[in-house]
């Protein structure tokens, strides 16, 4: 009997597509929202910043908050923020998940 591989569906291209596709804010939230946090969090390396920094705001600071939760090393996209909206971002988490990502922007 012969095994089937079961490969990881690959979102980041999709959500790619969708975020530089040049349509409004809420329609690019309303397709964002067939995906997981954790397939959003992969695709923020592939985007250029501003497309990022557009990101950021069409997610807004709750789903940024859990978005920031699957990412290991969120250095960058922190420093990107910026001080009001990090602070928004922080206040959104859980607090052992805000604690985790401090220790790791101040390491």
């Amino acid at each position: 009997m012969e095994k089937e591989i079961l490969k990881e569906p690959m979102f980041v291209e999709e959500i790619i597509a969708i975020i530089g596709s040049g349509e409004s804010d809420e329609i690019v939230a309303e397709k964002l929202r067939d995906y997981h946090e954790n397939d959003i969090a992969q695709s923020l390396e592939q985007l250029s910043k501003e497309d990022r920094l557009h990101l950021y705001d069409v997610l807004g600071a709750e789903w940024l908050s859990e978005v920031l939760t699957f990412i290991d090393e969120p250095d960058v996209y922190l420093e990107e923020l910026g001080v009001d909206k990090l602070a928004a971002v922080i206040n959104e988490m859980d607090s052992d998940d805000a604690v985790d990502l401090l220790e790791d922007y101040y390491r």
